[in-house]
């Protein structure tokens, strides 16, 4: 196979999304395997669905820890 087969170039790409996708995905605390695997294995639709996904869902920052009790002060 040369290194110019679209073949090869198309698998390059699919690996760099897989990586660039499971790097992301586990700075932000979600599972980096996982999307890493997804991206990988379908390409461009996968990087897609996880952007759709980063883009839509809410920050882990934003959450309400519902553990942790909720506390009524008075003045602000």
């Amino acid at each position: 196979m040369a290194a110019d087969d679209p073949v090869v170039l198309v698998s390059l790409l699919w690996g760099v999304l897989g990586i660039a996708a499971g790097a992301h995905a586990a700075t932000h605390e979600r599972n980096g395997p996982f999307w890493f695997l997804a991206v990988a294995l379908t390409g461009v639709f996968g990087a897609a669905v996880y952007a759709f996904l980063v883009l839509v869902g809410r920050d882990d920052a934003d959450a309400v820890d519902v553990d942790e009790p909720v506390t009524m002060t008075e003045g602000n």
